[in-house]
C-alpha cells in the first residue's frame, strides 16, 4: 500500500483487542470522526495494475534481501 494512503488510514492488528477498542474510542470522538472523513475523502485512490504489480515487486524483493 502506498505510503500517503497508509498514513491516512486508521490500520489496526485485528488480533489485537486493545488496538481494536483504541481506534473504536479515536473515532467516537466527533472532532476525530470528522478529520478522517475529510482525510479518506481526499484520498487519491487510482492505482493501476502496474501500481499492485510494482508494489508487489518491491515486496518480494524486500522479502528476498532477508
Amino acid at each position: 500500500m502506498a505510503e500517503n494512503i497508509k498514513n491516512k488510514l486508521i490500520l489496526i492488528d485485528p488480533l489485537d483487542e486493545q488496538d481494536i477498542f483504541q481506534a473504536i474510542a479515536n473515532l467516537l470522538d466527533s472532532e476525530k470522526y470528522q478529520a478522517y472523513c475529510k482525510a479518506i475523502a481526499n484520498l487519491d485512490l487510482s492505482r493501476t495494475w502496474d501500481d499492485v504489480v510494482d508494489e508487489h515487486i518491491k515486496l518480494f524483493e524486500t522479502i528476498c534481501q532477508k
